[in-house]
This record gives C-alpha cells, sequence and structure tokens, in this order.
C-alpha cells in the first residue's frame, strides 16, 4: 500500500445538529475518510490486493477483508453463488475455504489470487457484493455499538466505524468491543469525553496489540483515530469544506 504524508479530503465540517444515526451524507464522509487511511483515496479500491506481512494474510478489497479473518472469503463465497460470477475464483475457492476454517495468514496456494481480485473488480456483481459485506460486517455493528453507549454526535459513530474496519469486530483484545471494554462507560461522563478516551485507548492499542505481527504494520497508523477527534466542533455535515488529513502518526 502506498501511503502519502497527506492528502486534501473535501468532507463537511460544521455545526450540525446532533443526530442519533448518521445521514447518508455523513455515512458517505466517514467512508471517505476510512477509504484515504486504508488506501491513500475518496473512493473505494474495489481492486486492492497486497499482503502487506500484518499476520492477516492477502488484504483485499474496499476495506481490507483479509484471507485469515474470514471476511474475504466471505466476500468470494457469497460472489460465487451470484448469478453474474464469472469464475474468476474458481482455482482458489477450496484452500480460501480452507484457510476460513483455520484463521493461518499463509498465502500459500495462492498464487494468482490478486490477479482474479483485480478481474473480478471489474464486475458490478462483486463490487454490490463487497459494498453490502463492509456494511454487514462493519458498519452495523459498530453503530450497533453506537446505539448500546447511546453515543449521538456523528464523530463518535463515524470513529467507531473507522476503529471496526482497522482492529475488527471479534472478540480478540485488539478488536472494537474489547477496546470499548477498557473504557468507562459513557455514562459516567460526557459524550466528548468519552470519545476522547477512547481514542486515547485506540492509539495505545496500536501501539502495544496483542498481535505483533499486526503491530508491525500499524505502528505508523496510530494517529488514524485521533484525527476524528480533532474535526471542527465535532460534527460533520454536508457543507464542504477542503480538510487536510494527515496520514502519518507514530508511537513513542
Amino acid at each position: 500500500m502506498h501511503v502519502p504524508t497527506s492528502i486534501i479530503l473535501a468532507v463537511a465540517v460544521a455545526a450540525a445538529p446532533a443526530l442519533a444515526a448518521l445521514s447518508d451524507c455523513q455515512k458517505s464522509i466517514v467512508q471517505q475518510l476510512t477509504n484515504t487511511y486504508e488506501n491513500s483515496q475518496l473512493n473505494f479500491a474495489f481492486d486492492y490486493c497486497e499482503n502487506i506481512k500484518d499476520g492477516r494474510g492477502y488484504t483485499v478489497g474496499i476495506v481490507g477483508f483479509t484471507t485469515a479473518t474470514r471476511d474475504a472469503f466471505d466476500v468470494v463465497n457469497t460472489y460465487t453463488k451470484s448469478s453474474n460470477y464469472t469464475g474468476e475464483f474458481d482455482p482458489y475457492y477450496d484452500r480460501l475455504k480452507q484457510l476460513n476454517q483455520t484463521g493461518d495468514s499463509s498465502t500459500s496456494g495462492l498464487n494468482g489470487f490478486c490477479d482474479a481480485w483485480y478481474t473480478a473488480s471489474s464486475n458490478p456483481a462483486f463490487r454490490a457484493v463487497q459494498v453490502a459485506k463492509a456494511d454487514t460486517l462493519y458498519y452495523v455493528p459498530s453503530q450497533g455499538y453506537a446505539e448500546q453507549l447511546n453515543l449521538n454526535l456523528p464523530v463518535s459513530r463515524g470513529q467507531l466505524y473507522d476503529a471496526a474496519i482497522q482492529h475488527g469486530t471479534d472478540p480478540d483484545p485488539d478488536s472494537l468491543p474489547s477496546m470499548i471494554s477498557r473504557v468507562p462507560k459513557p455514562s459516567d461522563m460526557d459524550e466528548l469525553t468519552w470519545i476522547s478516551n477512547f481514542m486515547k485507548e485506540r492509539t495505545r492499542t496500536l501501539c502495544n496489540t496483542a498481535n505483533k505481527a499486526t503491530q508491525k504494520a500499524v505502528i505508523w497508523d496510530s494517529g488514524r483515530g485521533t484525527f476524528l477527534a480533532r474535526l471542527p466542533a465535532e460534527r460533520l455535515d454536508c457543507r464542504v469544506q477542503p480538510l487536510r488529513v494527515s496520514l502519518f502518526a507514530f508511537c513513542w
């Protein structure tokens, strides 16, 4: 993944009324921010495929599905059942299924897999599956946590979505639900204080991951969550202003 030091992002930043859920526009803004951190571009990188040596096998698609954490297989498996499937993953299906069952980060037996992913990404049906899985596996669960925590600010809800993408939603020590469990409940403080504390915990987790292979890949990205907290007025709406996004931060 080639990442510049900063990128100009045309997003909306203003003091809009707090909403209990993200509007379609706000969701789009949050996704653009996540896309910027994931692939250094505003649009979904449907064709992305790379082994970034983070202990998760191949990282692919719009939110970094991986072959070792079951979501890449979920995408492929759903696509193969589509009437518009064109056979790109037939040589890799059994191996992906095996990795799905074991959680192995090996890329052995997947020679040519990235080429297949790239080819499939020109198919609207495959793109639609990626978008649907990103929602089902990450957006919807992250917003469920926001509901449980009674978070109303769009930035808070956007932070949980971005954290779900980067950390996952499984019950491992580095995951979104585990980080939430290590932060005092928002009922004990105002929401901005809570989200600030959550982002400190997110940074701490990124700098001290339980999965040390993952830490080598994410340590440069430790400021990812902190940036969202610095948005003016802590809210997002649909009045566009250019925003410079800093992509690099390091653990000290």
